[in-house]
């Protein structure tokens, strides 16, 4: 393996075979992508009732004014 100071020999050792997690193991990363997902769709759901509310207006000619200088 070519590294920043040269080449590296590696030996492996063991390999542990193939397995299904239990759910233990899988439980914290099954909750933080359940908690990703959430957050996604909560700040969906405000942003949308935001822009029924307001009711927001773009300027694209401004917008594109804005970028070009």
């Amino acid at each position: 393996i070519k590294g920043d100071k040269g080449f590296s020999i590696v030996q492996l050792v063991k390999k542990d075979p193939a397995r299904i997690k239990t759910f233990d193991e899988a439980r914290a990363e099954v909750t933080s992508a359940y908690q990703d997902i959430e957050s996604a769709n909560l700040e969906n759901e405000y942003i949308a009732r935001l822009r029924k509310t307001y009711e927001p207006k773009v300027f694209y000619d401004e917008l594109q004014n804005a970028f070009k200088n």
